[in-house]
């Protein structure tokens, strides 16, 4: 374990092993630094258990063991024919503090108890133990017997069953110069022997003092049984402020035998604020605290936590507050009515768990205890004031067998949210209810609907207001003639279907339309004018390509249909590059590429040459759905290798590669009839007819096509190709007549 067991360097607990390996050096000084389970030590030494650690007066624990508020869960001891049986079994002037052992299970002879069998000018200090011991004689919960020893702000919830003399929840038996102080005990505590105590079994001669104590554990002893005390006729022992629960303890005595006493009073007095006026001087000089239930020990509470009934109230009204403090025996209680509460605004009062505001406003309630602090915010807020801003009829005028409707507006010109239940009538009948859920400061818009049957008149009144009167027409004064659709549309964006409908009324008419697609079902309500009206749905177009949609409008007893075709958009590919595989230095090759547009609509895009990595445009082509066309570009093989060919079109693209081979006269490329000129200085360059230098381009028609050396290329427009068109570029150094087919 880590640690050198010094005080400033005490060894380090954090498992069940090392909590054993303490018998290995009783003078040390020791820190729990994690909580343990220790309920595998019912199996351990075969039955018996945990080994106390000090085992007796020769060999006692003579350190110090800091439990750090951590807890040691099911310990278990079975060593009926053993003294000195608990945790410890002897501490002599050694030390325990911040302890808390839950569910112990403890079985022994002569001084048995859940922490210590032996209290020998020792001392225990802010712990608690829970759970079983059994023994003999001084039996007890902390303790089974003190000599010189002290016990001090320490709870025992435990049942402990004695077959001899002295069984006491605290400790069994209390011998010469020993002292409690401030503690409590509760349970169960069963002798067959005598003397039984709630407290303390016996309380011997030249005991030093028990002080500001209390006990609600049950008692049930043969003889000398008593609610505080099973024996105390010593005059030695200061006993002041010890009290005991009457109710609980099934024994109106304190004292089973003797000539001392404690004081009885009811679980009622005990419990409460009103503990602290019973039991006045129990807290002067303690670290008592009341609860709702019997007080505790401040440094026993593990955790503080505070809730609010409402968080939100109005200055009107009031609301609860509790405050529970977890313990750390593993039980928990509230201190609502006894805690002291602080407020970051004193816009509250707090008594006995009630909030009562004076004002509006946040403030934060906070309550502390054991250096833990807990927080709640509550909002004050005026109350609810909701009233209608506006209510009307969404049309004055519908069609028999429709449905009319009303919309309102409810402002809330208070902080606090509200609700307010309203009527709709229609000539004195009731056709609509319901409740409208305002915030505070806020408003909200509802639409209150009924169906409408017959023809005629009727008088609306919405809550205490008259909105007039609806006119309900005959059915066929609104008629639908007609529903437009786009024949084809391509995927992506939507379009729109649009009702016809005309209205033989004088006025105009709310009427109930739907509309239903492969994939879209709208409901809507439209107004049609006395001139007619047309409707417009937006659709999406969102499906695949070559489906056909079915578009129905719906009015009344009449659905009109109409259909869509989804056609694929534009889509370019490159279909084929053709070129030779080889050519010779200085040849002119020519390129020819086969574009198509596989969508089922027109569009136009943009073919791209590129030429060892260099990208020109060579011509942007309009084609229709389906359609193809080639187009023809002549390049110069001005440089031996490889050159690199790639065509474009819409994102597709086809790359070829062609051999150039060295060393073969090839004539230079002319527009027309060659000239050779000179300058003065001889140098020489090849120019055409109209003069044009070799290394521009030259844009040939159809009707002209280039010459290539002496011989002349003809292109032939195959199906599906359209004017022949020529266009000369310079790519990378070489020569381009584009031409397309």
């Amino acid at each position: 374990m880590n640690g050198s067991g010094t005080e400033s360097n005490p060894y380090e607990i954090t498992d069940l092993d090392e909590l054993q390996a303490m018998e290995e050096d009783l003078s040390a000084n020791y820190i729990l630094r994690s909580d343990i389970d220790a309920r595998q030590t019912e199996d351990w030494n075969k039955g018996l258990g945990f080994d106390p650690i000090g085992p007796n007066t020769s060999s006692p624990f003579r350190g110090t063991f800091d439990g750090n508020n951590h807890v040691i869960t099911g310990l278990s001891i079975t060593r009926v024919s053993e003294e000195n049986v608990g945790l410890f079994g002897v501490i002599s002037k050694g030390s325990v503090r911040s302890l808390h052992l839950h569910d112990v299970d403890i079985r022994g002879d002569v001084a048995s108890a859940g922490l210590v069998g032996f209290l020998k000018n020792g001392n225990v200090n802010t712990s608690t133990i829970t759970g079983k011991v059994y023994g003999s004689d001084s039996v007890g919960g902390a303790a089974g017997a003190l000599y010189g020893g002290q016990i001090k702000n320490t709870m025992t919830n435990i049942r402990a069953i004695g077959s001899g003399n002295g069984v006491g929840g605290m400790a069994g038996v209390q011998n010469p110069d020993s002292k409690i102080f401030a503690s409590i005990s509760h349970g169960n505590i069963t002798a067959d022997g005598n003397p039984t105590g709630g407290f303390v079994g016996s309380l011997n001669a030249r005991a030093e003092e028990v002080r500001n104590s209390f006990s609600t554990a049950r008692v049930d002893g043969t003889a000398q049984a008593g609610g505080f005390f099973g024996n105390a006729d010593s005059v030695w022992p200061t006993l002041s402020e010890l009290y005991w629960d009457m109710n609980l303890s099934g024994t109106e005595e304190g004292v089973g035998r003797g000539s001392r006493s404690a004081t009885g009073l009811t679980t009622e007095q005990m419990t409460g604020p009103s503990a602290k006026e019973n039991m006045e001087y129990l807290f002067v000089g303690t670290d008592f605290m009341t609860t709702d239930g019997y007080p505790v020990l401040e440094q026993h509470v593990q955790n503080v936590d505070i809730s609010l009934t409402n968080s939100l109230v109005s200055v009107e009204d009031t609301t609860d507050i509790t405050v529970t403090l977890d313990l750390y025996d593993g039980t928990s209680t509230t201190a609502t009515k006894t805690s002291d509460y602080d407020l970051s605004d004193e816009i509250v009062t707090i008594e006995n768990g009630t909030v009562t505001p004076s004002e509006t406003g946040q403030t934060t309630i906070s309550v502390a205890v054991n250096g833990k602090t807990a927080n709640a915010t509550l909002d004050v807020r005026t109350p609810a004031d909701i009233s209608m801003a506006d209510a009307q009829l969404d049309t004055a005028t519908i069609l028999a067998n429709s449905t009319a409707s009303v919309s309102a507006t409810l402002e809330n010109d208070g902080g606090l949210p509200g609700s307010d239940s309203l009527t709709l009538t229609a000539d004195g009948e009731t056709v609509a209810t319901d409740t409208l859920h305002v915030g505070g400061h806020d408003e909200t818009t509802a639409t209150f609907s009924w169906s409408v049957g017959q023809a005629g008149t009727y008088d609306i009144t919405f809550g205490d207001r008259n909105l007039g009167e609806l006119t309900v027409l005959n059915n066929d004064s609104v008629t639908l003639r007609n529903v437009i659709a786009p024949k084809t549309v391509t995927p992506g964006g939507t379009y729109d279907v649009k009702a016809i409908f005309e209205n033989t009324a004088d006025t105009a008419v709310s009427v109930p339309v739907t509309y239903r697609g492969d994939e879209q079902t709208v409901e809507d309500r439209i107004r049609v004018a006395p001139s007619g009206t047309t409707h417009t749905f937006e659709v999406n177009a969102s499906k695949p390509t070559g489906r056909t949609i079915t578009h129905a409008v719906s009015f009344g007893e009449t659905t009109r249909r109409t259909n869509t075709t989804m056609l694929a958009p534009a889509t370019f590919e490159v279909a084929a590059l053709d070129v030779p595989e080889t050519v010779d230095e200085g040849e002119t090759v020519t390129v020819t590429a086969t574009v198509r547009n596989t969508g089922d609509v027109s569009g136009s895009t943009e073919v791209v040459l590129g030429v060892g990595g260099d990208e020109r445009p060579v011509e942007t082509l309009s084609l229709d759905g389906g359609q193809t066309r080639a187009i023809d570009a002549d390049v110069i093989a001005d440089t031996t290798g490889t050159l690199e060919l790639t065509v474009d079109a819409g994102g597709d693209s086809l790359t070829e590669s062609i051999s150039i081979r060295a060393d073969v006269d090839v004539q230079t490329t002319t527009a027309a009839t060659d000239s050779t000129t000179s300058d003065e200085t001889g140098s020489s360059g090849t120019a055409t007819t109209d003069g044009t230098p070799d290394n521009e381009s030259t844009l040939t028609d159809s009707d002209s096509p280039p010459t290539v050396g002496e011989s002349t290329t003809t292109t032939t427009s195959g199906p599906g190709f359209g004017v022949l068109v020529a266009m000369v570029a310079l790519l990378g150094g070489a020569l381009l007549i584009a031409r397309q087919h």
